[in-house]
């Protein structure tokens, strides 16, 4: 029974009549800009995951930076403007 019906769905999907059918001209157009919003998607979403592994791993800009540059130390002003009485 089973090889029968496959028999029968193979025969009547090999069997193809003229669909008189068209492709839109404007397809062409809603795929292009389907990819490319599939790209930019895609692009941003692994920009977030890059940047949220870094900070997970330390290994932020902001955070290297800060700890191999010493805090500048403020020196006071010495005597280089004189007052004027």
């Amino acid at each position: 029974m089973i090889k029968q019906t496959l028999l029968v769905i193979f025969i009547i999907l090999s069997t193809t009549n003229s669909a008189m059918a068209y492709i839109d001209p404007g397809i062409g157009a809603i795929f292009a800009q389907g990819l490319i919003g599939a790209i930019a998607a895609f692009s941003l979403f692994f920009s977030k995951v890059r940047d949220t592994l870094r900070r997970v791993l330390g290994l932020a800009k902001g955070e290297s930076d800060t700890q191999t540059k010493p805090e500048r130390e403020e020196q006071p002003e010495t005597g280089s403007k004189s007052k004027k009485s």
